[in-house]
């Protein structure tokens, strides 16, 4: 008969239980941390003809670290365009935020909550854990604040959330807006917490 292990296994077993106490162990001594970063951007509205291969949307999944959130909608064939969680546009003369989940292609629905307790952008610290509008238009107006419950990212598979402040809605089809997204997975703080 063979043996089963050709080398001897019992020393082998004491190293189980360390092992497994090693991933949490580390969990302990981990301080996730973000920093703060505020990204502007200028966003065209998708329903001008002129502004195509502009940045017509915003991308929450990714970091807004790098080179900041604004996105061109329209791309190549080759190349995926669904790398945004919301995108402007206008109905009626007005402009709108197109929340992600109303394109075609998302795995998850990617929605907006407009606040309407009457706190600051600074002050604004938690996204809600609902009512995230995924499936109509959003007005979009001056001083308006909104959370984003982003897409699930590419590589982390995570939702992403964030906020955003417009600071102008200009008549030819442009919003300009302020944004901060927290990069840690699923995690709703939208301002930094205090450290000790």
């Amino acid at each position: 008969m063979k043996r089963r292990f050709p080398v001897p296994v019992r020393p082998l077993f004491g190293l189980i239980p360390l092992l497994a106490a090693l991933p949490f162990g580390g969990c302990e001594v981990y301080d996730p941390t973000w920093l703060l970063t505020v990204d502007s951007a200028a966003i065209y509205s998708l329903a001008r003809p002129e502004y195509v291969g502009r940045a017509g949307g915003y991308d929450f999944a990714r970091a807004v670290s790098q080179g900041g959130g604004a996105v061109v909608v329209e791309r190549a064939k080759d190349a995926n365009i669904l790398e945004f969680d919301f995108a402007v546009s206008e109905i009626d003369g007005a402009l709108v935020a197109l929340p992600g989940a109303m394109f075609q292609g998302f795995d998850l629905e990617p929605g907006i909550h407009e606040d309407s307790t009457g706190v600051s952008f600074d002050e604004w610290d938690l996204a809600p854990k609902g009512g995230y509008i995924t499936d109509a238009p959003v007005p979009l107006r001056v001083g308006g604040l909104y959370a984003v419950k982003s897409r699930r990212g590419p590589l982390d598979r995570c939702v992403h959330y964030g906020k955003f402040e417009v600071l102008s809605l200009d008549p030819d089809g442009v919003v300009e807006l302020r944004a901060v997204r927290n990069h840690l997975c699923n995690d709703r703080e939208l301002i930094p917490p205090d450290k000790d």
